[in-house]
Protein backbone atom coordinates (compact mmCIF):
# COMPACT_ATOMS: atom_id res chain seq x y z
CA UNK A 1 0.00 0.00 0.00
CA UNK A 2 1.74 3.38 -0.81
CA UNK A 3 2.77 6.25 1.57
CA UNK A 4 -0.14 8.42 1.64
CA UNK A 5 0.34 12.04 3.08
CA UNK A 6 -2.13 14.22 5.29
CA UNK A 7 -2.92 16.48 2.50
CA UNK A 8 -3.49 13.40 0.00
CA UNK A 9 -6.18 12.22 2.55
CA UNK A 10 -7.83 14.72 2.57
CA UNK A 11 -8.31 14.62 -1.22
CA UNK A 12 -9.42 10.90 -0.86
CA UNK A 13 -12.03 12.13 2.10
CA UNK A 14 -13.39 14.60 -0.15
CA UNK A 15 -13.90 12.11 -3.10
CA UNK A 16 -15.44 10.11 -0.66
CA UNK A 17 -17.77 12.37 1.33
CA UNK A 18 -18.65 13.68 -2.31
CA UNK A 19 -18.95 10.33 -3.75
CA UNK A 20 -22.15 9.20 -0.83
CA UNK A 21 -23.73 12.52 -1.99
CA UNK A 22 -24.90 11.05 -5.24
CA UNK A 23 -22.91 12.20 -8.24
CA UNK A 24 -19.26 10.94 -8.58
CA UNK A 25 -17.02 13.88 -7.39
CA UNK A 26 -15.26 16.19 -10.01
CA UNK A 27 -12.61 18.28 -10.24
CA UNK A 28 -14.74 21.33 -9.50
CA UNK A 29 -16.82 19.89 -6.86
CA UNK A 30 -13.29 18.70 -5.20
CA UNK A 31 -11.87 22.45 -5.35
CA UNK A 32 -14.92 23.81 -4.01
CA UNK A 33 -14.91 21.24 -1.15
CA UNK A 34 -11.48 21.62 0.32
CA UNK A 35 -11.86 25.43 -0.64
CA UNK A 36 -8.55 25.60 -3.22
CA UNK A 37 -7.52 26.56 -6.63
CA UNK A 38 -9.04 23.55 -9.32
CA UNK A 39 -5.22 23.37 -10.23
CA UNK A 40 -4.26 22.29 -7.28
CA UNK A 41 -6.61 19.30 -7.17
CA UNK A 42 -5.67 18.38 -10.70
CA UNK A 43 -1.99 17.93 -9.28
CA UNK A 44 -3.49 15.93 -6.69
CA UNK A 45 -5.19 13.99 -8.27
CA UNK A 46 -2.41 12.82 -11.03
CA UNK A 47 -0.51 11.58 -7.49
CA UNK A 48 -3.37 9.77 -6.74
CA UNK A 49 -3.64 7.83 -9.60
CA UNK A 50 -0.14 7.45 -9.87
CA UNK A 51 -0.69 5.57 -6.43
CA UNK A 52 -3.33 3.60 -7.75
CA UNK A 53 -5.77 5.55 -5.41
CA UNK A 54 -8.25 6.86 -7.80
CA UNK A 55 -9.25 6.91 -11.62
CA UNK A 56 -10.48 9.55 -13.48
CA UNK A 57 -12.06 9.08 -16.74
CA UNK A 58 -11.39 11.82 -19.66
CA UNK A 59 -14.41 14.10 -19.09
CA UNK A 60 -13.11 14.54 -15.42
CA UNK A 61 -15.42 12.15 -13.43
CA UNK A 62 -13.35 11.07 -10.73
CA UNK A 63 -13.63 7.62 -8.42
CA UNK A 64 -11.81 5.66 -6.05
CA UNK A 65 -10.33 2.70 -6.85
CA UNK A 66 -11.17 0.01 -4.28
CA UNK A 67 -7.20 1.01 -2.43
CA UNK A 68 -8.42 4.65 -2.45
CA UNK A 69 -12.06 3.72 -0.74
CA UNK A 70 -10.53 1.89 1.85
CA UNK A 71 -7.88 4.31 2.28
CA UNK A 72 -10.37 6.92 2.75
CA UNK A 73 -12.87 4.79 4.77
CA UNK A 74 -9.54 4.46 7.63
CA UNK A 75 -9.08 7.86 7.45
CA UNK A 76 -13.26 9.00 7.89
CA UNK A 77 -13.82 6.60 10.52
CA UNK A 78 -10.72 8.24 12.70
CA UNK A 79 -12.48 11.73 12.27
CA UNK A 80 -16.09 10.34 13.55
CA UNK A 81 -13.77 8.88 16.56
CA UNK A 82 -11.87 11.47 16.97
CA UNK A 83 -14.05 14.14 16.83
CA UNK A 84 -16.55 11.58 19.33
CA UNK A 85 -14.38 11.72 22.02
CA UNK A 86 -13.78 15.21 21.84
CA UNK A 87 -16.82 16.39 21.96
CA UNK A 88 -18.95 13.54 24.36
CA UNK A 89 -15.89 13.03 26.54
CA UNK A 90 -13.84 16.31 26.85
CA UNK A 91 -17.10 18.69 25.99
CA UNK A 92 -14.91 20.08 23.09
CA UNK A 93 -17.21 22.64 21.13
CA UNK A 94 -18.40 20.89 17.52
CA UNK A 95 -16.68 23.31 15.46
CA UNK A 96 -13.45 22.82 16.96
CA UNK A 97 -13.79 19.21 17.61
CA UNK A 98 -14.17 18.55 13.78
CA UNK A 99 -10.47 20.96 13.51
CA UNK A 100 -8.89 18.81 15.87
CA UNK A 101 -10.25 15.55 14.71
CA UNK A 102 -9.09 16.45 10.94
CA UNK A 103 -5.41 17.42 12.39
CA UNK A 104 -5.58 14.19 14.67
CA UNK A 105 -7.24 11.68 11.88
CA UNK A 106 -3.83 11.59 10.31
CA UNK A 107 -1.39 10.36 12.81
CA UNK A 108 -3.25 8.43 15.02
CA UNK A 109 -2.17 4.45 14.88
CA UNK A 110 -4.92 1.51 14.18
CA UNK A 111 -4.10 0.35 17.25
CA UNK A 112 -4.69 3.18 19.42
CA UNK A 113 -7.48 3.77 17.26
CA UNK A 114 -9.69 1.01 18.02
CA UNK A 115 -8.42 1.41 21.80
CA UNK A 116 -10.35 4.57 21.64
CA UNK A 117 -13.62 2.52 20.26
CA UNK A 118 -13.38 0.21 22.95
CA UNK A 119 -12.81 3.61 25.46
CA UNK A 120 -15.64 5.17 23.96
CA UNK A 121 -18.27 2.27 24.01
CA UNK A 122 -17.54 1.93 27.68
CA UNK A 123 -17.79 5.62 28.40
CA UNK A 124 -21.48 5.23 26.81
CA UNK A 125 -22.56 2.05 28.33
CA UNK A 126 -21.42 4.00 31.68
Amino acid sequence: QPEVSPAMENYLEAILDLGDEGDPARVTDIASRMGIAKASVAQALAGLRASGLVRQEPYGRVFLTAAGRGHALRVDRSHRVLRAFLVDVLSVAPGAADTEACRLEHSITADTLERLVAFLESYHRQ
